[in-house]
């Protein structure tokens, strides 16, 4: 199993290949880590689809709906595709896409991911999660989808 990894961005891709090459080798699967310092090089590689078994990579884009188009919609194959494909998994994308509605889009992506982590086109390591606290007083304030706090 051969995994191409950046040494930067994400700066921790190095450290996390070597962790998932020990866990790897825990069942009996040998992984040979492939670094890569150009960092423009490398996206274009992965990009072009031209990675050996694996790759490292972060899902920048701050919107749901541009990480699930661009990445696991094989209708659309978009430039970061991989070729993943799950029907399913398509079919409720594009339900989304067509829902204006914040409350019925979101329950929908959450049915889309639960197909995606039982289906899993790659490894996931980690997931950051933001954790807000907002008093009673504090009433007027809503956490956009971006994360950002507005009033």
């Amino acid at each position: 199993l051969i995994l191409d990894v950046p040494t930067s961005l994400p700066d921790e891709a190095q450290l996390l290949a070597q962790m998932m090459a020990e866990y790897y080798a825990a069942v009996g699967l040998q992984a040979e880590i492939r670094l890569y310092a150009d960092r423009p090089a490398y996206a274009h590689m992965v990009k072009a689809k031209q990675i050996h078994d694996a790759c490292c990579f972060d899902s920048s884009p701050l919107s749901t709906y541009r990480v699930l188009r661009e990445k696991l919609n094989s209708e659309v194959a978009g430039p970061w595709w991989q070729g993943y494909h799950n029907a399913e998994v398509n079919r409720l994308l594009a339900q989304a896409a067509a829902t204006p509605d914040d409350i019925g889009r979101s329950t929908i992506y959450q049915a889309a991911y639960g197909l995606i982590r039982d289906d899993a086109p790659w490894v996931f390591l980690y997931s950051p999660v933001r954790g807000w606290g907002i008093g009673p007083n504090g009433r007027q304030v809503r956490i956009g989808v971006t994360g950002r706090l507005e009033f």
